[in-house]
């Protein structure tokens, strides 16, 4: 019965050890962070009724522009269906040194391109900041 209990307690302490380990996705971006949705619905096997989905996607700068649904070369040059998400990411100015060298580094704005993909047959697909029912709960 000390067996038992023991594996039990060993559980419990694994358990608050990932508990207190977890991060938030968007943690590893500096900055303001937003979530957006892409949502969509696809024809369902069964009924008529098309069935809800959605995509959670990042933004760590400012959203600028969406395109799509449409087929898109992504950065590795595969053509890809879905949306095209550009935004703005801002780099703040640094001062930095290395090799006994210091200088300073000017703010810089990067213009970044996401494709998120989607099935083919997807309608109704729209972009939204909030969370939609059809959504995982995080």
């Amino acid at each position: 019965m000390a067996v038992r209990n023991t594996a039990s307690v060993k559980n419990l302490i694994m358990y608050e050890v990932f508990s207190m380990a977890y991060k938030e996705t968007t943690e590893k971006y500096e900055g303001e962070t937003k979530t957006y949705w892409l949502t969509y619905e696809v024809p369902s096997k069964g009924t008529e009724k098309p069935v809800d989905k959605a995509k959670r996607f990042y933004v760590p700068g400012e959203l600028k522009s969406t395109q799509g649904p449409d087929s898109f070369v992504n950065k590795m040059g595969n053509k890809k269906y879905g949306m095209k998400v550009t935004y703005e990411n801002i780099r703040k100015g640094f001062d930095a040194k290395r090799d006994g060298t210091e200088y300073h580094v000017e703010p810089a704005t990067t213009t970044v391109t996401k494709i998120i993909e989607i099935p083919e047959d997807a309608i109704n697909v729209d972009v939204t900041d909030r969370e939609p029912e059809s959504a995982m709960s995080v």
